[in-house]
C-alpha cells in the first residue's frame, strides 16, 4: 500500500483539511474511492474494505457510511453511556430506514466513503464547492442562516450529492463496517459538541427541504425513486416541525402526567408539590436561555449545567414512571382539574400499542440489529434526554484542541525608510478600521437574526402551550401524543427491519433481490435527455488523460 503523509503547520479544523484533501491532493491522485476518517476514530480490521466494497458491487451508489461507536463506553458516567445509546439506535433505526429510502441525511466525516466522481466539481460547480463555502465565504457572504447551516456541512454534502443534476447518486448505510471514536465524557463537552450539531442540523434539514424540487428538476433519478424521496421528505419536513415545537411539548407532557399524579381537589399539600416542581423546571429553562444567550458552556457555567441535567434527569425519570405506571396499570382514570373539558376515552389496546410503540419497537429493533447492549444505557440516556440547549450566534466548531490562529502565521514586514513605514501603519490603521466595521455590521446582523428567531421561537411555543393547556384535556393530548410517537416509532421499525431483509436477502442471493448497479446499467437507465448530458460530462471529468492507473489494484481509493 502506497502511503502520502501530510502534516499542516496549524491546525485550521476538520474542513480545512478535507479542503487540503479534496482540492489538493485528490484532484492530482483522481482516485476512484476517497475515505474519510477523523483522528481519533479507529475503523475496525476491514471497515474500510466493506466501505468500498458497497460502492464496488453497485456503481449507483456514489457515499456510504459505517457505523460509529462509542469506544469502550463507561456505562457509569451517564454522559458517556447515553452516547452509546444514542448511537446504537440512530444506527440501528435512523440510518437504516435512510439507505432503504437511498438518501441518507448526513454521512459523518469521523468514518465514510464517497465515490470521487460522485461529488468532484465540474467547472467550479458540484457538491463539493457547496461543501467548502464557509471556508472560501466570508461570514458576511454567507449570513446567520448559511452560517448555522454550514455547522453541518457533512448534510450539505449529502443533498448536494442526491440532487446533483443529470445524475442519480444514492447512499448506502454498511452496518459491518464499525468505527469507534472517542466521546466527550464531561457535561460540559457535551454542551459544546451538540451545539454545533444541534444549529447545523436544523438549518441543514431547512435548506434540504426548501430545496427539495431539485431533485425532481436537476437529478436524473427515475420517477418511481423520486417518488421514494418525495415521501422521506415528507417524513423529515414533519420531523422539523415537531422538533421546533419539542420545548413545549416536553413541559406540557411534565405538565399533564405529573398534575393527573399529584393533582387533589381536597389536599393541599400535592398541590404545592406540583406547583413548586414546575415553577423551579420553568426557572431552570429560563436560565438556560440567560446562559446560552451570554455564555459559552465553560467550567464556570459548569455547575449551573450540572444542576439543571440533574433537576431535569430526575423530573424526566420521574415522569417516565409514572406514565407507565399510569398507563399500565390503572389508565387514564385520574381526575382532570379542568371539569369544562371534554375527556378522550381510551381504551386497553391503545394503552398496549402506546406502551410498545413507544419502546417495545425500540428494544425489538435493536435485539434485531444483535445490539443487546443498549439495556445497559438507556436509563442514562432518558436522564440525560432534556439537557442540550443551543447558541445560534456562535459559529465555533466546538473542535477540541484548536488553536485560534490559522494557516500559516503572518508574514514578516521587510524594512524600509521612516516615510515608507509611517505610509504602510497608516494603510494598516485604515484597514483595521474598515475590517473593524465590516465585524461590527456582521455581529449586530446576527444579534437581530438570533434574537427574531428565539422570540419566534419562544412565542410560537408559548402559544401552543397556552391553547394546549386551555382547550385540550390531558387525557386527549397524552392520546394524540402517543399516536405520534407511535407512528415515527412504526415507520423506523420498518425501515430497520425492511434493511435487515435487504442485506440477508443480497447476501444469500434470494431470488428478487438486487444485488448492485454495474456501471453500464447505470448509464443504460439514465433517461435519455439525460445521455448526451452525461456523456459530455464524462469527456470534461479526466482533463488529465496523461494520468497512469493506479497501481494499488481495484480499489483505487485515497
Amino acid at each position: 500500500m502506497q502511503l502520502l503523509y501530510a502534516l499542516k503547520e496549524h491546525n485550521g479544523g476538520k474542513l480545512n483539511s478535507h479542503l487540503w484533501f479534496f482540492n489538493a491532493f485528490a484532484e492530482q491522485l483522481n482516485p476512484t474511492y476517497t475515505v474519510l476518517v477523523d483522528v481519533g476514530t479507529i475503523p475496525a480490521e476491514s471497515s474500510v474494505f466493506r466501505l468500498i466494497r458497497s460502492m464496488e458491487r453497485n456503481y449507483q451508489i456514489g457515499g456510504v457510511a459505517g457505523e460509529i461507536a462509542v469506544d469502550k463506553p463507561n456505562y457509569f458516567n451517564p454522559v458517556v453511556a447515553a452516547q452509546h445509546f444514542e448511537y446504537k439506535i440512530s444506527n440501528i433505526m435512523d440510518k437504516s430506514l435512510e439507505s432503504v429510502f437511498g438518501f441518507i441525511s448526513v454521512l459523518p466525516g469521523a468514518f465514510s466513503a464517497y465515490r470521487f466522481e460522485a461529488i468532484r466539481a465540474v467547472k467550479g460547480v458540484g457538491p463539493l464547492p457547496e461543501y467548502f463555502k464557509s471556508l472560501t465565504s466570508t461570514t458576511k457572504e454567507l449570513g446567520p442562516f448559511q452560517g448555522n447551516m454550514y455547522l453541518a456541512e457533512d448534510r450539505i454534502l449529502c443533498f448536494e450529492l442526491l440532487a446533483r443534476e443529470g445524475r442519480q447518486w444514492t447512499m448506502h448505510y454498511v452496518k459491518d463496517a464499525i468505527a469507534r471514536t472517542d466521546v466527550p465524557e464531561t457535561l460540559v463537552d457535551l454542551i459544546k459538541q451538540r451545539r454545533r450539531w444541534l444549529n447545523g442540523s436544523f438549518f441543514a434539514g431547512l435548506f434540504a427541504i426548501g430545496h427539495f424540487g431539485r431533485v425532481w428538476r436537476l437529478s436524473a433519478h427515475s420517477p418511481s425513486r423520486k417518488l421514494v424521496f418525495t415521501l422521506q421528505f415528507l417524513y423529515l419536513a414533519v420531523q422539523n416541525f415537531l422538533s421546533w415545537f419539542l420545548l413545549s411539548n416536553l413541559y406540557l407532557t411534565f405538565y399533564f402526567v405529573l398534575t393527573l399524579a399529584l393533582h387533589s381537589p381536597t389536599n393541599a399539600t400535592p398541590n404545592a408539590i406540583l406547583e413548586v416542581i414546575l415553577t423551579v423546571y420553568l426557572a431552570i429553562v429560563g436560565g438556560l436561555l440567560v446562559f446560552a444567550l451570554g455564555n459559552k458552556p465553560e467550567p464556570k457555567t459548569a455547575s449551573f449545567y450540572l444542576f439543571s441535567c440533574l433537576y431535569l434527569g430526575i423530573v424526566m425519570m420521574v415522569v417516565t414512571g409514572l406514565s407507565f405506571y399510569g398507563l399500565v396499570a390503572k389508565g387514564v382514570t385520574a381526575v382532570d382539574p379542568r371539569q369544562n373539558l371534554t375527556d378522550c376515552p381510551v381504551s386497553k389496546l391503545e394503552l398496549t400499542g402506546g406502551v410498545v410503540s413507544s419502546l417495545g419497537l425500540v428494544f425489538m429493533s435493536a435485539f434485531l440489529h444483535g445490539e443487546f447492549s443498549i439495556l445497559l444505557s438507556f436509563v442514562q440516556y432518558f436522564f440525560m434526554l432534556p439537557t442540550f440547549v443551543s447558541n445560534l450566534h456562535d459559529l465555533s466548531w466546538g473542535t477540541k484542541g484548536l488553536e485560534s490562529g490559522g494557516g500559516h502565521g503572518p508574514a514578516k514586514q521587510a524594512g524600509g525608510n521612516v516615510k515608507d513605514v509611517v505610509a504602510q501603519q497608516k494603510k494598516l490603521e485604515a484597514a483595521r478600521q474598515v475590517a473593524a466595521k465590516e465585524k461590527e455590521d456582521v455581529d449586530n446582523s446576527f444579534r437581530a437574526f438570533r434574537s427574531t428567531l428565539l422570540l419566534s421561537w419562544l412565542t410560537t411555543n408559548a402559544l401552543w402551550m397556552y391553547i394546549i393547556m386551555t382547550c385540550v384535556a390531558t387525557s386527549c393530548y397524552l392520546k394524540y401524543l402517543s399516536y405520534i410517537v407511535a407512528c415515527f416509532n412504526i415507520i423506523r421499525f420498518v425501515g430497520a427491519t425492511t434493511f435487515l431483509a435487504l442485506r440477508i436477502c443480497r447476501r444469500f442471493g434470494i431470488g428478487g433481490c438486487v444485488k448492485g448497479v454495474s456501471k453500464d446499467t447505470y448509464d443504460r437507465q439514465l433517461p435519455p435527455e439525460w445521455q448526451a448530458h452525461r456523456t459530455g460530462q464524462a469527456a470534461r471529468f479526466r482533463p488529465q488523460e496523461t494520468l497512469q492507473p493506479s497501481p494499488r489494484g481495484p480499489y483505487n481509493a485515497v
